[in-house]
């Protein structure tokens, strides 16, 4: 029953040296992508600029500034966070998109030296 009240899919573009990227499912392979995440980015900015509503369906842009603990290199980008919720008013599945040549750049940056 845990399952329905929780996330279920979550996609973030397949992006060449990126391991957090590519779509995941169920509440393990969520939980790999949000540890793959903390382990892999150091959060510098974050701000969601306009958020839209409709039925269940939330769309945030805005733009956010991260640090590849690897490389110690910076990438800035706009993004787009494409949410649905249950009934419950719970986050269902999570869509993201971003600059990927900007993250893939700032990973593959130590791989250069």
């Amino acid at each position: 029953m845990e399952e329905h009240r929780t996330i279920s899919c979550s996609e973030s573009p397949q992006t060449e040296n990126v391991p957090h990227g590519g779509k995941r499912r169920g509440k393990q392979q969520i939980a790999e992508f949000m540890s793959l995440v903390g382990e892999n980015l150091e959060n510098l900015h974050f701000e969601p600029r306009k958020i839209v509503a409709q039925g269940d369906t939330t769309v945030v842009l805005g733009d956010y500034r991260w640090r590849v603990k690897m490389t110690g290199k910076e990438f800035t980008s706009d993004f787009v966070h494409v949410n649905t919720f249950n009934d419950e008013g719970k986050m269902t599945s999570f869509k993201e998109y971003l600059d990927t040549a900007t993250a893939r750049d700032a990973y593959t940056a130590a791989k250069a030296s």
